[in-house]
């Protein structure tokens, strides 16, 4: 990536000095034909983490592509600055709720639709792009009334299907409190599509949040939390990250992660959170109250009380206690009928029509 961004940063300076799109150097040449596979790279390939993101920089080094003074070209700037938009909306800069493999970024990739050369001897070769087909607004299931609407699927080079969000579609921002447009009871097939719609912010974490203002979100349900979480419906007792890592039998593990701190500002200030039930992985499960496939939106609850509790290895780890709010708040449907009721019957159809399409 440092190799990318040096590249970048080169021919922003020779932009300046030249005050326009420089193309009249073989080399201006060769660094512009390196920035489409890279961003493809970045939106396509890379899995973002918080490390990653904090030590290479690379939103303050596509954000100089959009920087007045400098000149890159106009679609080129607009993916970057989609690219960054994104990256904040998700919170990258903040420390992450659960910890980071030690590894590093891989190298770009080539693009998805066939081989590319790094070393390609024709300087104005045009530079490869993934081939993304956005779907059309009829599509059944990522089209305007599909269940997977704001999302695009397509494949790596491995040929593994992936998902991304549809950079044509403007989503919905995560970080409001309340219900922030949804439905009580409103369903989504993947993470992807309840971060289109502003239900959820993160892709992988649990707590969506930051420790000043408190947790936007949460997602319950199917994960390495389910043997310490209780769920009573009404009432959810959700267990801070790494609940199960701790084995101090007298102090909680420090320093506490991004999500406790995010709940604890939320029991502070009353602040309404939003629930997510999450299936998971579609494994079997005691808990009734989530549903069948995917993840619903079970309303707002209030961070009422925080208690400690210990694991299996006597270690202390926090767990907090939601309790849903009223009906004049979620709504007049109650928990159960929303439980019973979605997915319906004509959504659970189209994620099984969606996980058969391999």
């Amino acid at each position: 990536m440092q190799k990318e961004h040096s590249g970048i940063r080169s021919f922003a300076v020779e932009s300046k000095k030249k005050k326009q799109v420089p193309t009249g150097d073989p080399e201006d040449v060769r660094r512009l034909a390196r920035f489409a596979p890279y961003l493809n790279f970045l939106e396509f390939k890379l899995e973002m983490n918080h490390r990653i993101f904090k030590e290479s920089k690379v939103a303050a080094t596509l954000a100089l592509l959009n920087t007045p003074g400098f000149y890159f070209p106009a679609d080129i700037a607009e993916r970057a600055a989609r690219l960054v938009a994104k990256w904040e909306d998700e919170d990258w800069s903040e420390p992450e709720d659960q910890p980071v493999a030690q590894q590093q970024a891989p190298a770009p990739a080539p693009a998805v639709d066939g081989p590319a050369s790094n070393n390609s001897n024709n300087a104005n070769e045009e530079a490869p792009a993934v081939q993304i087909r956005v779907p059309s607004a009829r599509d059944p299931l990522f089209g305007t009334n599909g269940i997977m609407h704001g999302v695009i699927s397509t494949r790596n080079g491995a040929g593994r299907r992936v998902y991304m969000l549809n950079p044509r579609l403007p989503h919905q921002s995560s970080k409001e409190f309340g219900h922030n447009g949804l439905s009580v009871g409103q369903w989504f097939p993947m993470r992807l599509v309840a971060l289109h719609h502003g239900a959820h912010g993160a892709s992988q974490a649990g707590i969506y949040g930051n420790q000043k203002s408190g947790a936007f979100s949460i997602v319950a349900g199917n994960s390495t939390y389910h043997a310490f979480d209780q769920d009573q419906g009404d009432v959810l007792y959700y267990s801070a990250p790494r609940a199960h890592e701790n084995k101090d039998p007298n102090r909680l593990a420090s320093p506490a992660s991004s999500g406790s701190l995010a709940l604890r500002a939320s029991h502070s200030s009353r602040r309404p959170v939003r629930v997510l039930r999450s299936a998971g992985g579609g494994s079997s499960s005691d808990n009734d109250w989530l549903p069948r496939c995917g993840l619903r939106y079970d309303g707002l609850y209030r961070v009422d009380a925080v208690r400690e509790k210990k694991n299996a290895s006597g270690g202390l780890y926090e767990q907090f206690k939601l309790v849903r709010l009223g009906a004049n708040v979620n709504g007049d449907e109650n928990l159960q009928e929303i439980a019973r009721s979605s997915p319906s019957a004509a959504q659970a159809a189209a994620y099984r029509n969606l996980m058969d399409c391999g």
